[in-house]
């Protein structure tokens, strides 16, 4: 994996997995380019593109030094961040999607606060731009600060929170990395199982009131795609993962464990979204998929008798309705979450 006596002190790996995105790499690679920060080591992973991508990286690896080119079968996002990882010559290390953008004098402050405040990992504001949806928004990180707090469960905890849900937009110190793979085959929530890893092994942060990472709309792309049958499949596989990992990571952390339980269960037996496209021949597969689920949620989450009571007749009233009720049926799950 990483090897620390490998590193360039100072430099920032940049990892850029590309999949098809001719349209919007250029304008993503001259924002990684021109950063007012120029100890970059940018390492682009051609995931099997069937279109023009792989021909440009190859053009800005010729056009400047600081850019490797990496040809490979196409094997997922998380295999190809995999790759990146193993051949990372800098201290630090960032993550960058191929149809983003990333404001000018980000990694300079990135560095910047990492240096003067001794800390492992910075993060910054994420907005997303939905020009062509018509709406821009922004996840904030909470104002300025600096945490610090290893192995203690409420700093973990805080950590999480904080880190939320994506390894975009944040910088991190080489060594809080080392051995940490993304896993591989899961569809979903990738970045979230990694996150944990980094919180139980990552001493400090810091958060800067910067918005320091542009993720725009693309329509078509995977966290967009079209919610039905197979994107059930991938999430129930997903969320059975995440809740296996769970246990696995805190199992004597309830304060943890129980904010994650929260995160299952809205995205999965309590996110109506889910139960809309579905085909009465699919109805089988759909109620296999949701018991499932319920089991592993079950033997792994920390659930509340009442949110067992609410959630166990979610899950029997799947039989009669595969795409179903209502938002009062949803309703009662939202409102005992807040008690929670």
């Amino acid at each position: 994996m990483i090897k620390e006596d490998q590193k360039v002190n100072g430099v920032i790996s940049i990892i850029v997995p590309i999949y098809n995105v001719e349209e919007y790499l250029p304008s993503c690679l001259d924002s990684i380019l021109g950063q007012s920060y120029h100890d970059l080591d940018i390492l682009l992973i051609d995931d099997g593109s069937t279109d023009e991508s792989g021909k440009i990286c190859d053009q800005y690896a010729i056009a400047d030094s600081r850019v490797r080119v990496f040809h490979v079968l196409n094997g997922g996002v998380s295999a190809a961040r995999n790759l990146g990882m193993c051949h990372a010559k800098g201290e630090w290390i960032t993550f960058v999607d191929a149809d983003d953008l990333i404001p000018e004098d980000t990694f300079a402050k990135y560095v910047h606060t990492a240096e003067s405040e001794n800390v492992d990992v910075v993060m910054a504001h994420m907005r997303f731009d939905l020009n062509t949806a018509g709406t821009n928004y922004l996840i904030p990180a909470v104002p300025s600060s600096v945490c610090r707090g290893k192995e203690n469960e409420a700093y973990i905890r805080k950590a999480i929170l904080d880190f939320k849900l994506s390894s975009l937009g944040k910088l991190y110190r080489r060594s809080v990395l080392k051995n940490i793979r993304f896993p591989e085959g899961i569809p979903n929530y990738e970045d979230f199982v990694v996150l944990w890893q980094v919180a139980l092994r990552c001493p400090s942060y810091s958060l800067i009131d910067h918005v320091g990472y542009i993720a725009r709309y693309r329509p078509g792309s995977a966290s967009r795609a079209r919610q039905g049958l197979e994107t059930y499949q991938k999430r129930v596989k997903s969320l059975m993962y995440v809740c296996e990992k769970m246990i696995s990571f805190f199992g004597n952390m309830d304060s943890v464990r129980k904010d994650l339980t929260r995160f299952v269960i809205v995205e999965g037996l309590a996110n109506k979204g889910l139960y809309v496209n579905f085909i009465d021949t699919e109805s089988d597969e759909v109620i296999t998929l949701t018991n499932k689920l319920w089991n592993t949620m079950r033997r792994t989450c920390i659930i509340p008798w009442y949110m067992r009571m609410l959630l166990s007749l979610r899950v029997k009233l799947i039989q009669y309705n595969i795409n179903g009720y209502p938002i009062w049926q949803y309703a009662p799950i939202r409102v005992a979450l807040r008690f929670m």
